[in-house]
């Protein structure tokens, strides 16, 4: 799948969550410019207590990132969206947020 496709088709189940569980980091501490060969970046921002994605030319349009479980969120993307895998942030040896992982769309990696 890539990041936006043809609608129809219906949308992938939903992926299986574990409840009661909260991220690692403060929100802001997931917050940055990430990465990819393929899709340039990447930009995750907290607005509020709401963490927000925009990817690729249009980072003024960002949508929700919705807490799935442990370092696991869900994009909310636009109406065209295909790529609905939650999103997993990936902690560095150092405990900070090194990269993202979004299954069928890429790894981003954190910027400096």
């Amino acid at each position: 799948r890539a990041l936006y496709g043809a609608r129809g088709g219906g949308r992938a189940p939903e992926p299986p969550r574990v409840p009661g569980t909260h991220p690692s980091l403060p929100l802001a501490d997931y917050a940055g410019v990430y990465t990819s060969p393929i899709w340039g970046d990447a930009v995750v921002r907290l607005e509020g207590d709401t963490l927000r994605l925009a990817v690729g030319t249009a980072p003024q349009l960002a949508d929700p990132l919705e807490h799935w479980h442990f370092d696991t969120f869900r994009p909310h993307l636009g109406p065209f969206a295909t790529a609905t895998d939650p999103i997993e942030f990936l902690l560095g040896t150092d405990g900070t947020v090194a990269a993202l992982r979004w299954p069928d769309v890429g790894d981003f990696t954190r910027r400096p």
